[in-house]
């Protein structure tokens, strides 16, 4: 043999050796799942145990680490990118494997194919890998599409090869917040998100990762699982039936691509979910692993395909439906039907509220006959606090308030929806509540109730304990209740009857007390106060039923008038602490409703407005047929009186000669004078004075002398009080009081400081006055006093010193007479007088008794102690001689 062919023969035994050292193998094999170091995982098959974990050849891929130390998990960048390509292309299939090499331990390093691409080269190409292998020198052909796709990514600075920056910015990160917040998931409802299965929890519960790595919890849409929730271990417990439906839904879906149609995100986030273009409620209903659950809610598409899906599981028995009855299931669904007739009935034809609605608030109040109810409101209940009584009261005062504006001048339609039954096993009774669907205009107030905060939904499955709107209430937004409360009226506070006196308010009626005391609130300044209706008096008698009967039903009537309607309110006078109103409801006078109803009796100082009052009056109907205690002992204490008139009267008053006399004032208390006008002629160039001094800075202090300006002339005064509104300044040199602002305030000066005070004053004799700040008439008597001001009068004194009286006479009047007569003032207990002047006062009184004038509007005035008092007297039993020495030295005083 020669040389050559020598070596022929050797370099074909080479050739021989090295394909049979590079024959290589191959295996076909379905993946189940890529783990977090990104190796694939094998399904394996029967009984014998393998160790089914992959890794990929000849690279190192991007991995996910946990921390030993903090526990913290740690991804390489492009760990995601590099898993997602490997779940999509390899995940659930039968894929072709190179297998390179096979560890001791059995695992693998392989090469998958997914038809002819080698997805190793792929994420070469990518740069989502690196190559831990070396080109050998000397066989440059060996791996080289590895080489090859490894500089292509290099080149195109794909992936791990680009700047650190551009890898921070393009790599896809796990997010701070790996759950969608309420909100987000509410903005998804009807719209079709895509990811994969990332587990599954339950029969009909999945936990699925979005392409934004977001993580949601979703249930299957419209089927029941049928399982109780554990709290402890924050799943569901599981029987037989649920074990089997994980598995087979985990072998069939788990880290599957999958899109969710998110139908609803009440309690749960629910959705149709499909994988691989199949629909896994149909799956699970067909195996009988669930029922269908709320259908007749579903579209009619779905519907139809989920019920022929669960009967066919029925008439199969399978799963759940294994001891299935079809006679059982037709009477319940007979039962169902009828259920859905009644409801669809009901609504056709719903109940009208029994009964005259009297409020609208937390609860409906209405009245049948003489008994009053609450009614509830459908699918809503109020926040209210247990037992906090301020904050529910409050609460139920918003809702009122709120509904009245809604409800004003509007339809409104009280529909009942359903009634519950309560029983009470120790008193053996039921009670039954009724829920009704209040409608203004057409609408539910309760999506308006629930949008406010007042309430919150009520969750019912059962339609037949749901409101008519339920579906609108589920789909209103909640709002929260902020507590603000209201400003009550506090009849002591500084500036409060300033504030309201001789204006005119819009108002709300809240509560009727009585027929002529009602609650009223006045939005815009949001303050809650009672007021009385002004000339109107109510007879008082604990003891008399058929008086408190009657005002009973006067309330009702007043109610029906006036009751959270809105009114205009006149403030007209202030008396202990109450304001007297006059009051109107669309133009029309509730005081005169009152009046003319005979609800009330009239007590005003004119002439009664209401002739069916002064009817009612005349011939003892309405309010005037009964006769209280009161009137009674009125009429006792007034024959009494008229029998004391005629007791001997004693002259307390000797008077001097006729003096003349110039009248300045009146302080409410005494009467201010001068000799002559002329005396009186120094006022004017005062006055002159402070109108042409120039306005400097100062404050206002108690007890500074100041000018004052009132009616249009400058006075010298000295201020008694100092407040915010008004500054209280009595003018010494006419006795005035006047309450002015600091723009009707100057200082003054030395010269007019010094100018001496010449005015006198007098009280007047035989007559007590009325008391500021005590009598409502007080104003009254001080505008009457007004008219002997600034005229020249005659004036007669009694007695010296501080026991110094005067009766004073304006031509052929007398103004303490004058007084007496309009009500304004009484005549002196101690006074027993048979002068002239006597018997001019107490015919005067006599005749504004008569009357009702001002002070004896509401009839006699004298006490009971005193009564007795004057009883004992009159019997013949005089007062001792200290108490006589008392009285006499109280009246000088006076």
């Amino acid at each position: 043999m020669s040389k050559a062919t020598t070596k022929k023969e050797v370099a074909k035994k080479v050739e021989k050796k090295d394909e049979k050292k590079k024959e290589t193998k191959f295996f076909n094999a379905v993946v189940d799942y890529i783990n977090d170091r990104n190796a694939v995982v094998l399904k394996t098959t029967g009984p014998k145990k393998e160790n089914n974990l992959a890794v990929l050849a000849y690279v190192d891929v991007p991995r996910s680490v946990k921390d030993k130390e903090t526990g913290k998990i740690n991804e390489e960048f492009f760990y995601y990118e590099t898993n997602e390509i490997l779940r999509k292309k390899l995940v659930g299939k039968d894929i072709k494997f190179e297998l390179v090499k096979e560890m001791e331990n059995g695992m693998k390093q392989v090469v998958p194919f997914v038809g002819k691409e080698n997805v190793i080269v792929t994420l070469l190409e990518k740069g989502y890998a690196s190559l831990r292998i070396k080109q050998h020198p000397e066989n440059k052909n060996e791996h080289k599409e590895y080489f090859a796709a490894a500089e292509k990514a290099s080149a195109a600075k794909k992936g791990m090869f680009a700047s650190e920056e551009e890898v921070k910015k393009v790599a896809i990160k796990k997010p701070e917040s790996l759950y969608f917040t309420v909100e987000e998931l509410s903005k998804m409802v009807g719209k079709t998100i895509e990811g994969h299965i990332k587990k599954v929890d339950s029969p009909a519960t999945i936990l699925f990762e979005t392409t934004t790595r977001k993580l949601m919890r979703v249930s299957v849409y419209a089927v029941n699982q049928k399982l109780e929730f554990d709290p402890a271990t924050k799943n569901f417990k599981m029987d037989d039936i649920a074990k089997e439906a994980v598995a087979y839904l985990s072998n069939e879906i788990t880290y599957h691509d999958a899109t969710i149609k998110v139908m609803s995100v009440e309690k749960r986030t629910a959705g149709i979910v499909t994988v691989d273009g199949k629909d896994i409620a149909e799956g699970l209903l067909k195996a009988g692993f669930v029922f269908g659950s709320k259908l007749a809610e579903a579209d009619v598409a779905v519907k139809e395909k989920y019920l022929a899906c669960e009967k066919e599981a029925k008439e199969a028995k399978k799963g759940r439906w294994t001891n299935f009855d079809q006679a059982a299931e037709d009477a319940i669904i007979a039962k169902k039907e009828k259920r859905q007739h009644d409801l669809a009935d009901r609504k056709k034809n719903p109940k009208k509220l029994e009964g005259e609605v009297e409020s609208f608030a937390k609860l409906i109040t209405f009245r049948k006959g003489d008994q009053v109810f609450k009614g509830h409101y459908a699918s809503i209940r109020p926040v209210t606090v247990k037992d906090n009584k301020e904050f529910n009261q409050l609460l139920d005062f918003r809702i009122k308030e709120f509904l009245r504006k809604l409800m004003s001048g509007k339809k409104v339609e009280v529909k009942e929806c359903y009634t519950r039954s309560f029983e009470d096993a120790e008193k053996k009774t039921t009670t039954v509540d009724h829920y009704y669907d209040v409608l203004v205009n057409g609408k539910n107030v309760a999506i308006k109730l629930l949008e406010k905060g007042f309430f919150t939904l009520e969750n019912s499955r059962d339609e037949m304990y749901q409101s008519f709107d339920y579906k609108e209430l589920s789909e209103a937004k909640v709002g929260k209740y902020e507590e603000k409360k209201i400003t009550e009226f506090n009849a002591s506070k500084d500036g409060i009857k300033e504030q309201y006196m001789n204006s005119v308010m819009t108002a709300v009626v809240e509560a009727v007390l009585s027929p002529t005391k009602l609650i009223i609130y006045i939005p815009d300044r949001d303050v809650r106060m009672s007021v009385l209706l002004a000339n109107c008096r109510l007879p008082r008698d604990d003891e008399n039923e058929a008086l408190k009967k009657f005002n009973q039903e006067s309330i009702s009537e007043l109610k029906k008038f006036v009751l959270n309607n809105e009114v205009m309110v006149d403030f007209r006078e202030f008396n202990k602490s109450n304001f007297l109103v006059e009051m109107s409801y669309k133009k029309q006078s509730v005081n005169q409703f009152v009046l003319d109803n005979a609800f009330a009796q009239y007590a005003g100082r004119k002439e009664n407005p209401s002739q069916k009052n002064v009817a009612a009056k005349e011939n003892s109907t309405g309010i005037y047929q009964f006769k209280t205690k009161g009137d009674i002992k009125t009429e006792e204490n007034a024959k009494k009186m008229s029998e004391l008139k005629e007791y001997k009267r004693s002259e307390d008053f000797k008077f001097e000669g006729e003096k003349k006399a110039y009248i300045v004032g009146f302080d409410g208390v005494k009467v201010y004078y001068y000799n002559s006008a002329e005396d009186a002629k120094f006022i004017e160039e005062i006055s002159t004075k402070f109108a042409t001094a120039k306005k400097v800075p100062f404050e206002v202090k108690e007890g500074m002398a100041c000018g004052v300006e009132n009616k249009g002339k400058w006075y010298r005064g000295e201020v008694v009080k100092v407040a915010q509104s008004a500054n209280v300044v009595k003018c010494i040199d006419t006795g005035v009081v006047v309450s002015v602002g600091k723009k009707k305030i100057k200082p003054t000066t030395d010269e007019i400081k010094k100018a001496p005070v010449t005015v006198k004053s007098v009280v007047l004799a035989a007559i007590e006055l009325m008391v500021q700040g005590k009598n409502i008439e007080y104003e009254l008597m001080v505008a009457k006093a007004q008219e002997f001001c600034n005229k020249e009068v005659s004036i007669y004194i009694s007695g010296k010193g501080a026991a110094e009286a005067a009766k004073i006479i304006d031509g052929k009047v007398c103004m303490n007479v004058a007084l007496v007569e309009n009500g304004l003032a009484l005549v002196s207990r101690s006074f027993r007088d048979k002068s002239e002047f006597g018997n001019a006062l107490f015919k005067a009184q006599d005749a504004a008794k008569e009357a009702h004038l001002n002070i004896w509007r509401y009839g006699e005035l004298v006490e009971e102690e005193e009564v007795k008092e004057e009883v004992k007297d009159f019997k013949g039993k005089k007062p001792a001689a200290k108490a006589q020495k008392a009285e006499a030295t109280k009246t000088e005083k006076k």
